[in-house]
């Protein structure tokens, strides 16, 4: 059973949040991974990054990096 999570990324040319469905969250990064290779990543359920909160979720994140 595939559940969306979002996952949170940084690189040296950029980041954000990728959507993706997937069964777990190493499977979320094995699959975002595939697009943003060679960036720090980290995976979230998708209801624990509410759409209005997004940018404050990805600041926090990137600022504990």
């Amino acid at each position: 059973m595939l559940r969306s999570y979002r996952v949170l990324f940084s690189g040296p040319e950029a980041f954000g949040i990728q959507p993706v469905e997937a069964a777990d969250r190493s499977d979320a990064l094995e699959k975002a991974s595939e697009v943003h290779s060679g960036c720090l990543m980290a995976a979230l359920e998708a209801e624990r990054v509410p759409d209005g909160l997004r940018q404050y979720v990805l600041a926090s994140w990137l600022a504990t990096l």
